[in-house]
């Protein structure tokens, strides 16, 4: 299993400053961390779309599910009331990978 977290950088229809993008992202990074006891495998950096605008946004992924899946939910809310967002998306999945070569 692995948890996906994107974060957009817009509050109220104008990007964060890039110092409190900086914060944010690092913010959302150590809290997945924290919450799943395992480490980041890919960060990306790009472009997102919300409610038909769009914006800066950035991924993380870890290779764990949370610990308990109630607390992240709940410290990735507190996170978006804190940065001015209206949520944050995340999702929990099994991964699966497509071979070029058969191993």
């Amino acid at each position: 299993m692995s948890t996906y977290v994107t974060i957009g950088r817009n509050v109220d229809g104008r990007p964060m400053s890039p110092t409190a993008w900086a914060t944010f992202k690092r913010t959302v990074a150590e809290a997945l961390v924290y919450e799943t006891d395992g480490s980041i495998v890919t960060t990306a950096e790009g472009f997102g779309h919300w409610e038909g605008s769009s914006e800066m946004a950035y991924v993380v992924v870890v290779d764990r599910a949370p610990r308990d899946d109630s607390q992240l939910d709940a410290r990735l809310r507190d996170l978006a009331a804190r940065y001015g967002q209206e949520a944050i998306a995340y999702a929990v999945a099994e991964v699966s990978f497509a071979y070029a070569v058969a191993r």
